[in-house]
């Protein structure tokens, strides 16, 4: 049986072994061990103190944004709806490298860094954060057939990456050469999908990557404040991003009713009659 190790050389960029050290790290501290991620919005939101919002927004390059309000100190990461589920998940993991690396406090307010270091150190976290070195090798290692595309279909989906970023870790271990690490970087996911079987699955991937999701800290608290009778139910519809007919029948079905009356003075000023269908169309200019 072979022994994959990593082919890096000298030549490797500093960024890249700072993104794999962090990666490495990060999982860890945070128990992730070299598994897959499942729900990547979650652990993001559970591990950094920031809430995380899906938007449905017109973004053929379906961009991600960390934004910081200097005044509350508050964070927020803003990633656009996709019907890619791959690009979606790399997308959510370099914003949570640039939290990791506090780029959002060491860079200057509202700058835009496309293309420099710092972005090209995120995209490499994001890389080791979703099918890390070790992942990978343990997956060769018990690989009962030769590396063909079959099995680099099986990595893909088990990794739920794209097989470009797939194929820079097998390259990286010395497990594909050049020319195939060139041929397998341009196949797109859907390919392997129905090609090998699994396209039921990938539909449902890409159900849940182009699905609209709330920040689910700012929707905890102001369900909080509906059952303290503090915050209208319009209000929540509108956080949740629903109709209030529809916002009524869930929470109701799930037992959840308010234990007061609202006094309309109190309601959050903020937060009543918020847009749900916020407009980030503004990001195709980046």
């Amino acid at each position: 049986m072979p022994t994959w190790t990593s082919t890096a050389s000298a030549d490797v960029p500093a960024y890249e072994e700072e993104a794999r050290t962090a990666a490495e790290t990060f999982r860890e501290e945070n128990g992730l061990g070299i598994a897959p991620i499942a729900d990547i919005v979650a652990l993001i939101e559970q591990t950094q103190d920031v809430d995380v919002t899906v938007v449905g927004v017109d973004d053929s390059n379906e961009h991600g944004l960390t934004m910081v309000d200097p005044v509350r100190g508050a964070t927020i990461v803003a990633v656009a709806s996709s019907h890619n589920p791959m690009r979606w998940r790399s997308t959510l993991a370099h914003e949570l490298g640039h939290l990791i690396f506090r780029d959002q406090s060491n860079g200057k307010p509202g700058a835009l860094s496309v293309g420099s270091v710092v972005e090209r150190r995120a995209q490499s976290f994001a890389r080791h954060m979703l099918i890390p070195l070790a992942g990978v090798r343990h997956f060769l290692e018990r690989l009962n057939e030769p590396l063909e595309m079959k099995a680099f279909s099986d990595l893909v989906q088990r990794f739920q990456v794209s097989p470009a970023v797939a194929a820079i870790q097998l390259r990286d271990l010395g497990a594909i050469n050049t020319p195939r690490y060139t041929a397998w970087s341009d196949i797109h996911t859907p390919t392997l999908s129905a090609r090998f079987g699994w396209a039921d699955q990938y539909t449902s991937l890409q159900a849940e990557s182009n699905q609209r999701r709330a920040p689910q800290r700012l929707l905890a608290r102001v369900i909080t404040g509906y059952v303290a009778g503090l915050v209208s139910l319009e209000t929540v519809a509108s956080v949740r991003g629903v109709a209030p007919q529809d916002i009524a029948a869930e929470l109701d079905e799930a037992g959840i009713k308010p234990t007061a009356r609202m006094d309309e003075a109190d309601e959050d000023d903020l937060l009543a009659g918020a847009d749900p269908d916020v407009d980030l169309s503004w990001l195709e200019d980046i």
